[in-house]
């Protein structure tokens, strides 16, 4: 099975939809490609398999592993309901600081990977950028200017 990521790059976070099959599973958040210039601190665009890992501190979490069996990254909750983490997706339920629920969004993910993983699928991830930008254009504006 195979699942797509498709990344908006921001000033203050990347924001990306995880898909299968055109279908939004979720919705998550790394962060700032341009923050951390020189050092990107995003998973780099590709393809990568899903391995389910337990740590005790953490619990169970998902490991990304690149074409040449190594660690490329990792999806977790943000830490403190807030803050991304290097080489980390988050899923959130909104890109809004005031209701993301990353941890709710990442354990209703865990148990739909799991089911699969448990019927025996094996799951990559296709990581790529968005054709065009999710910001409304400039001039765009939600006010009606009266004459």
């Amino acid at each position: 099975m195979k699942l797509q990521l498709i990344r908006w790059y921001g000033k203050k976070e990347t924001r990306a939809l995880l898909l299968k099959d055109n279908k939004i599973l979720c919705k998550t958040l790394e962060p700032s490609l341009t923050a951390a210039y020189p050092v990107p601190v995003c998973i780099p665009e590709g393809v990568y398999t899903f391995k389910l890992e337990y740590g005790e501190e953490i619990g169970w979490y998902i490991l990304l592993i690149g074409a040449d069996q190594s660690i490329k990254g990792q999806m977790l909750p943000l830490k403190g309901g807030m803050k991304t983490g290097e080489y980390t997706l988050s899923p959130v339920t909104s890109y809004r600081e005031s209701g993301r629920f990353s941890k709710l969004a990442f354990l209703k993910l865990m148990d739909r990977l799991s089911e699969w993983i448990s019927q025996g699928e094996e799951i990559s991830l296709e990581i790529s950028s968005a054709k065009t930008s999710m910001r409304k254009e400039q001039w765009y504006s939600q006010k009606v200017l009266s004459d």
